[in-house]
């Protein structure tokens, strides 16, 4: 009974609808960024190349502080 009273509501649904098209969204922006990143760094011709690994490595060794945490 709780349970139809929830999908009932108009706005439930359409969070449900925001939640997958962010997903998906984000996913495939994600994938269309990282992609060619990781395959062009993986060649030994890129000039500059050693920079742009140290710029990635760099920044997942250390967190840039978007997300807060409270304990280390």
């Amino acid at each position: 009974m709780g349970f139809r009273r929830v999908f009932e509501d108009p706005e439930i649904l359409s969070g449900y609808r925001n939640t997958i098209f962010y997903t998906l969204a984000g996913t495939s922006t994600n994938l269309l960024v990282t992609l060619p990143a990781a395959y062009s760094l993986s060649k030994q011709r890129l000039r500059g190349q050693k920079f742009f690994i140290f710029l990635f490595s760099f920044t997942m060794f250390f967190s840039g502080g978007l997300i807060p945490r409270t304990s280390w």
